[in-house]
C-alpha cells in the first residue's frame, strides 16, 4: 500500500504546522539535514542523511500512547515524510502489528505514535515531518 506520491516541488519555503521549520530548513540534497527525535521522550529516531524527503498523501491515525489505542480513532493527513529504504536505518523504532498491509511506526523508547508507517509489499518504511522534532 504505497501512498500517492510525487519527487517534491513547489512549496519548499512552506512552513509546516506545529511550529516545525519550513521543509527548505530541514533538507540538505534532497535528505534529513538534522538528526529526528521523539516529539514526547526526545529519543533519537533516525539520524541525519538516512531519510529521503518524498510529498505524499496518507491518512495517519493520531499520536497516542500503546496504552490508549482503540478502534475508535481519527486521523491526520500526512503530506511530507522521510523515506526510509532499509528498516536498519533508524536509530530506534519500534513496529507494530500488521494492519491492512502496512507497520506503524512509533518511538521504541516510549511508545508514543504513529510516527510512520512501513509497506509491507515494498518494505519501505515513511517517518512523518510532522510526528518527530528536528535538530539538537
Amino acid at each position: 500500500m504505497e501512498p500517492n506520491d510525487s519527487q517534491h516541488g513547489n512549496g519548499m519555503d512552506e512552513t509546516i504546522k506545529n511550529g516545525i521549520p519550513s521543509l527548505e530548513n530541514l533538507i540538505e540534497e534532497g535528505k534529513n539535514k538534522e538528526n529526528t527525535f521523539c516529539n514526547l521522550c526526545s529519543c533519537r529516531i533516525l539520524n541525519s542523511g538516512n531519510g529521503i524527503l518524498k510529498e505524499v498523501e496518507f491518512r495517519l491515525p493520531d499520536m497516542m500512547k500503546k496504552a490508549k489505542c482503540n478502534e475508535d480513532h481519527t486521523s491526520e493527513e500526512i503530506t511530507h515524510v522521510w523515506l526510509v529504504n532499509d528498516m536498519l536505518s533508524f536509530e530506534n523504532i519500534g513496529v507494530s502489528k500488521s494492519v491492512n498491509g502496512i507497520k506503524y511506526l512509533t518511538c521504541a523508547d516510549c511508545e508514543m505514535g504513529p510516527i510512520g508507517w512501513m509497506d509491507l509489499e515494498t518494505n519501505i518504511s515513511y517517518l512523518a515531518i510532522t510526528r518527530v522534532k528536528h535538530g539538537y
